[in-house]
């Protein structure tokens, strides 16, 4: 219904929750790390964020404000006028707000990472599901969400794992979300049992 102050489920146990949604997922995150490494044990931790994404009704206030001033017409579709061309402002400047929350949180994970002094053995993935769902910067690619145009399917997927990769290395060779599995294995050492079949390919070198 909000995504402050949310209701949310933990282990199918109903929790009333304080403060922004993507601030309490990354909360939670670090506390997972640093209960398995009080524990001596390796960690897998996947945070899946609902943000950015609609409703956009609630969201950071003070970020709001900041995109708010900003000139956002240069996103803007072509042709909008009046009241539609201001709520689409005003959407994007939500949009905008929630990727920023999410920017920040990843900020405080690295630095969760670095003071608990782990980032060196800790294989950090940033990515999304597709391209934006509307009007956005969109690096000049044709298409959005849910058509086969690069717009739509082509998203940012970033790497650090300091000491292991190379800072600034891009990889020009298309990746998918079904690589993950095979790359992961393969960063930790793990074999994949065998005879099991997979759809993807490591993308470690």
């Amino acid at each position: 219904r909000k995504y402050t102050d949310a209701v949310l489920f933990a282990n199918g146990r109903r929790v009333e929750t304080t403060g922004y949604c993507t601030d309490v997922y990354f909360t939670a995150a670090l506390d997972f790390i640093d209960r398995s490494r009080a524990r001596g044990r390796p960690f897998f931790c996947y945070i899946p964020t609902n943000a950015p994404h609609g409703p956009f009704h609630d969201v950071p206030p003070q970020l709001l404000q900041a995109y708010k001033q900003m000139d956002l017409d240069p996103v803007l579709p072509k042709g909008l006028r009046g009241g539609r061309r201001d709520k689409e402002r005003d959407k994007i400047a939500r949009v905008y707000a929630m990727i920023s929350n999410v920017d920040k949180n990843v900020g405080r994970l690295l630095a969760h990472l670095e003071r608990r002094d782990i980032a060196d053995e800790t294989l950090v993935i940033f990515l999304t599901d597709n391209g934006a769902n509307g009007a956005r910067f969109n690096a000049g690619l044709r298409g959005s969400k849910g058509e086969v145009y690069e717009g739509g399917i082509r998203t940012p997927l970033l790497a650090r794992w300091p000491g292991q990769l190379t800072p600034g290395t891009v990889a020009r060779t298309p990746g998918a979300h079904i690589d993950l599995l095979p790359t992961l294995a393969e960063a930790c050492g793990v074999r994949l049992p065998e005879g099991m079949r997979i759809d993807g390919r490591s993308l470690l070198g």
